[in-house]
């Protein structure tokens, strides 16, 4: 994380320290859904559980990126 924070994050690509492989930031898996992101779309108090598939693809698709629907807990 250090690392990639001194080139501000324009590449997310590491070195494990287990194994030696490269890998991406993105690609780790924690106990919790989180992501790396440039900015934040917030929803207070939705209705649903979630997003369906249809409705991220419709975000992402106006976004013109791809999304990770992260769900806060506070």
């Amino acid at each position: 994380m250090s690392l990639a924070a001194t080139s501000k994050f324009e590449s997310l690509q590491v070195k494990a320290q287990c194994c030696g492989a490269t890998v991406s930031l993105q690609d780790l898996r924690y106990g919790w859904p989180i992501a790396f992101a440039s900015y934040v779309l917030e929803a207070a108090n939705p209705h649903t559980e979630g997003l369906g598939a249809q409705q991220l693809a419709q975000v992402a698709s106006t976004l013109g990126c791809s999304i990770v629907e992260i769900k806060a807990h506070f």
